[in-house]
């Protein structure tokens, strides 16, 4: 396997929504290190991280019997969630290779896997009962394609149906992310109202490098995951921290 390098990893703003860039990442460091951080070789912190994200999202997905839409669905982490649950999960993903992954993932259950070109949503209005996006729309930073493509989802949803979102918002200024109240302003313009939104981790905490370099036994990472998600939703952030996870969940009026 090659080396990870900055040139790699360090991705333009530009190629944050071409498949060659994730299907080279995905080719270096794995479908899980791809998606989250590949310069994590020991994959601790990923690991963490997955966790982490599966035990928010578990607390308040509700898409039993629903078709879903599972938009970036990268290597399909999130299909054991969902697949087998709703009645239909659709995965949308710009990347092949991570496609390939998905596929292997989703062999119980009914599934579609679609090749996005990253731009256009190839569904009709009013199709699915729920949409999940996580680490996706984050990559979106160009601010035309941004409310394009979110306007494009809020069509495809049903009326009273649920967007779930798991994406970084900035804290900090001068952070690449998007401040929190930017989504809930551009998903607002499109017919979709809040019902929860809340930060759920905290990034670049000590608790994360510890963890990331097998300072912490791998048997604390669940106590520790239910923790910070409890902690950093009750607490400010510190000034220091420039971007958290923060979950937010829509409903198409």
């Amino acid at each position: 396997m090659d080396r990870l390098n900055e040139e790699t990893t360090t991705p333009r703003w530009d190629n944050l929504v071409e498949g060659p860039f994730w299907d080279r990442l995905i080719e270096l460091g794995g479908p899980v290190n791809a998606v989250i951080d590949p310069s994590d070789r020991r994959g601790y912190k990923n690991s963490y991280i997955d966790m982490l994200q599966k035990m928010v999202l578990n607390e308040v997905l509700d898409i039993k019997d629903g078709v879903i839409l599972d938009f970036g669905c990268g290597s399909g982490r999130f299909f054991s969630l969902t697949v087998g649950l709703a009645k239909y999960v659709v995965g949308l993903e710009i990347s092949q290779q991570m496609l390939a992954y998905a596929r292997q993932r989703a062999l119980l259950g009914q599934y579609g896997l679609v090749l996005f070109d990253g731009s256009r949503l190839p569904f009709v209005e009013n199709c699915f009962d729920a949409v999940l996006s996580v680490g996706s729309i984050q990559n979106l930073t160009n601010d035309a394609h941004f409310e394009g493509v979110i306007m494009q989802i809020a069509r495809c949803v049903k009326k009273g149906g649920k967007i779930y979102l798991l994406e970084q918002a900035r804290n900090q200024r001068g952070a690449w992310q998007r401040a929190a109240d930017e989504y809930l302003a551009v998903f607002g313009r499109f017919g979709c109202s809040c019902i929860q939104s809340y930060p759920v981790r905290n990034g670049r905490s000590v608790l994360l490098y510890a963890i990331r370099y097998g300072l912490i036994p791998g048997r604390w990472a669940s106590m520790l995951a239910r923790r910070e998600i409890r902690n950093t939703r009750q607490r400010k952030p510190a000034p220091w921290v420039p971007y958290q996870d923060h979950l937010f969940v829509f409903s198409k009026g």
